[in-house]
């Protein structure tokens, strides 16, 4: 229960981002396309994580980002959520297997344990993945990361 309270947590977490960055939900005239895909960390899929979409900076089309769960290395983000066509930072973030708290944070009135991130800052803080959304949706990404 606690485990699904984390990874709850910390796509909510995610998700509230990228309603800051500008996403509208699906109740505009937008051309929005789905996303899937995959992404793996040294070779094996990722267990569970999340993926984000954020417009990179001069992409001339609205601000609109995605954010999704990876579970088992799948993610997807259906067309009544996804994105519009053009340029995109992308950015990975998951909490390692074996835990190392980093410390306590309150979500509401209740306080949760923050933990050590498993994906190296190049791939989410200091993301250097980009993508290019083309009409038609994009069904086949693919993100091979490494830890070292």
């Amino acid at each position: 229960m606690i485990r699904h309270y984390r990874r709850f947590s910390f796509v909510l977490s995610l998700a509230a981002s990228g309603l800051m960055a500008g996403c509208s939900g699906s109740r505009d005239d937008l051309p929005r396309e789905p996303v899937a895909g995959t992404v793996t960390l040294d070779g094996r899929p990722l267990a569970e994580g999340a993926i984000q979409f954020t417009p990179a900076s001069g992409s001339g089309g609205p601000a609109i980002s995605g954010t999704a769960a990876i579970e088992n290395g799948q993610f997807s983000i259906p067309r009544a959520d996804g994105l519009v066509p053009g340029s995109y930072k992308v950015s990975v973030s998951a909490v390692p297997v074996k835990r190392e708290p980093r410390g306590q944070i309150t979500i509401g009135k209740k306080k949760a344990t923050q933990y050590k991130e498993a994906i190296p800052a190049k791939y989410n803080t200091k993301t250097i993945l980009t993508e290019e959304i083309k009409r038609g949706g994009a069904s086949d990404l693919k993100y091979d990361l490494q830890s070292k």
